[in-house]
């Protein structure tokens, strides 16, 4: 055999090797990607749980978070833990969130309280909602609305406002804390009739309705969950839905917009967020993750008895509804001037 046969039939061995060794990594490759993602490590080891903040317990991110708690741990492979981080109307939760090392798993639970309203009062809360969280999906929305005490002979909006007037700065409502949406549903109300009322922050919107059942508080606004029960026993009186249209639950009850606040309404929604170095893939991760956990029949059942809509985990839902929010408080943050508001 020639050299230079020698050297053609060498040359064509090691194309054909490369060759092998191209399928190879591209079927590897592919086997990776069809692998179920939901099964990936979360970090590096797997034997730490992950710490899902949620606000005070009996508070909606926590209902909402033991509701899909089951699911999740079964969906993940993974324990997890519902840290209850209560007060200041969840920005002690986000802090928490916001605070977090690169390499811990810590994800939380928010709303419009803590991760839009939050960033409008003004003053500094020890986060930035718009840069120090990365937002994973939306989660759920419920329903709220605005109660009085049994004893206070109001049935509707009306006449609250009469009430009001009769008895200026006397009247008190309850609130998870300023600037979160138990307190301008109430506020709302009381900037566009021009009533003085006497605003309570407690530590919970759970803290703020039980001071209302022992009729040491007049008013609040809260998930309309929590007072139907209330509502049921004549502890107290839903005089106003705050939704754009009336709930199924209490169709007799008018919307705000219905009852004289022209295009106002209030609708509470929660979403996952995690610290701004959450990793993209993670993040991707959970939306496939919170997918599985919203599909298991047992998780639907336990939301639908709670009266809470799970929705699609979408980021861009999410994004869409802080954004939505940030543009229509902006004004009545404005108004109420939160900044000084105690």
């Amino acid at each position: 055999m020639s050299l230079s046969q020698t050297r053609r039939r060498i040359a064509c061995a090691v194309r054909s090797e490369r060759d092998v060794s191209r399928r190879r990594l591209l079927q590897g490759l592919l086997a990776a990607t069809a692998a179920p993602f939901a099964m990936l490590p979360l970090a590096h080891g797997n034997s730490r749980a992950i710490r899902l903040i949620a606000q005070e317990p009996g508070a909606q991110t926590d209902t909402v978070a033991r509701i899909l708690l089951p699911a999740l741990e079964a969906a993940m492979h993974q324990d997890i833990v519902i840290e209850n981080h209560g007060g200041a109307g969840g920005r002690i939760a986000a802090r928490t969130v916001a605070m977090a090392p690169p390499e811990s798993l810590i994800v939380g639970l928010g709303g419009a309280n803590n991760l839009v309203l939050a960033g409008l009062l003004g003053r500094d809360i020890g986060y930035d909602p718009a840069k120090d969280f990365s937002f994973i999906c939306a989660v759920a929305r419920v329903p709220f609305a605005i109660a009085v005490r049994a004893s206070l002979p109001v049935a509707n909006i009306d006449e609250l406002v009469k009430q009001a007037r009769s008895n200026p700065g006397k009247l008190t409502f309850g609130s998870a804390g300023v600037g979160g949406s138990s307190h301008l549903a109430v506020e709302a109300v009381a900037q566009h009739h021009h009533l003085n009322l006497l605003h309570i922050p407690f530590r919970g919107s759970s803290l703020a309705t039980h001071e209302v059942v022992a009729e040491r508080v007049d008013i609040v606004a809260t998930d309309l969950h929590r007072l139907l029960p209330l509502l049921k026993s004549g502890k107290v009186r839903i005089i106003a839905v705050t939704g754009n249209t009336r709930s199924k639950l209490v169709p007799n009850i008018p919307t705000l917009h219905e009852q004289g606040l022209s295009g106002f309404y209030l609708d509470p929604w929660y979403g996952l967020y995690g610290p701004r170095t959450l990793e993209p893939s993670i993040a991707a991760r959970w939306r496939i993750v919170m997918r599985e956990a919203m599909s298991d029949t047992a998780t639907q059942s336990r939301a639908e008895a709670a009266n809470i809509e799970l929705v699609p985990p979408t980021m861009e839902t999410l994004a869409r509804w802080i954004e939505a929010d940030r543009a229509r408080y902006r004004e009545l943050a404005r108004k109420i001037d939160l900044a000084t508001t105690q």
